[in-house]
């Protein structure tokens, strides 16, 4: 063939053949050996482990499932080292009585370490012609979860389980309703 000089490679290193930042070691003429960064496993680093199978990273009870700590309630953080229970706040913050006596602008706070609270006098009744409108904004690493819920306490004015819900489901939006004859996805 005309042009071609060179048909081998000097190194099978040369070609790059550990992947996800795996290191090439020359074991023979044409052998390798592939050394693999944490998380990272097979002949050619190929094979992501699952985070639990390196180590045990979740604290105060936590699971771990694959790649991340599910906490028990009162836990929070990458390895469910924040206790919640100790930075909860000591005084309780009253709805009010059509003022803003909360913090913050809308008073919200985080209840229980799990959720965020807004106080009903956030939320004004309008008008039954004018339209509801709810906006968020969410980024999340979570497959699965609640992003918002607004209902009525069960025996509240007389009604029953009345709410709407929006959450994640294996990575999927899911928006679920009751009013009154059952729940509907």
């Amino acid at each position: 063939s005309r042009g071609i000089s060179q048909c081998a490679d000097s190194s099978p290193c040369d070609r790059r053949p550990c992947q996800h930042g795996g290191q090439c070691l020359l074991t023979g003429e044409y052998e390798f050996q592939c050394l693999c960064l944490d998380g990272f496993t097979g002949e050619r680093c190929e094979v992501p482990e699952a985070h639990c199978q390196l180590r045990h990273p979740c604290l105060n009870g936590g699971i771990c499932q694959g790649t991340a700590c599910l906490c028990r309630q009162g836990f929070s953080g990458l390895y469910c080292e924040h206790d919640e229970l100790q930075h909860q706040l000591k005084a309780e913050w009253p709805e009010g009585s059509g003022g803003n006596d909360a913090p913050g602008q809308y008073g919200a706070y985080f209840c229980n370490g799990g959720y965020v609270a807004l106080p009903r006098h956030a939320f004004p009744r309008s008008l039954p012609e004018s339209p509801e409108t709810i906006e968020l904004e969410v980024r999340t690493s979570s497959a699965n979860g609640l992003l918002f819920w607004q209902g009525v306490e069960e025996g509240e004015a007389g009604k029953a389980k009345d709410f709407i819900s929006l959450g994640l489901k294996d990575g999927h939006l899911l928006f679920s309703y009751q009013l009154g004859s059952g729940e509907a996805n």
